[in-house]
């Protein structure tokens, strides 16, 4: 996968970024910078400050990566805590498409969000070079 592999060159070069997520085992316990779910975020002050909510490029797909970089860029934590539960179901968001049009509906929103996550490396890849 091309979209893949430039992300992970572009995330290599990238200094002191470690992307990092969250295992199985490991969702019983706090964590400070790791990519979350996007099922329910919580934003403080500091992210509002900085940005507008999430990158209106994308749509389900790649926000938590755009999040994530955009707070490890800017010095802005990300945290987790198993204490707060929240249900979420899934599939909710495409109302019930058959197998074709979900096919489609993740083609088009996942191609986009790819290419507005590359977008966003190239532009902090930018800054740094400046």
């Amino acid at each position: 996968n091309k979209a893949y592999k430039t992300i992970k060159i572009k995330l290599g070069k990238s200094k002191n970024f470690v992307r990092r997520k969250l295992c199985e085992t490991d969702l019983f316990k706090p964590h400070e910078d790791v990519v979350l779910h996007g099922a329910f975020l919580v934003f403080s002050k500091d992210y509002f400050e900085k940005f507008q909510g999430l990158d209106a490029r994308t749509f389900l797909y790649a926000e938590e990566d755009i999040l994530y970089t955009h707070c490890k860029k800017n010095n802005l934590k990300m945290l987790y805590f198993p204490e707060i539960a929240v249900f979420h179901k899934e599939g909710a968001a495409n109302g019930g498409l058959d197998t074709k049009d979900k096919k489609l509906f993740f083609s088009k929103h996942a191609i986009n969000a790819i290419s507005a996550y590359l977008e966003l490396l190239d532009e902090y890849e930018t800054k740094e070079n400046i």
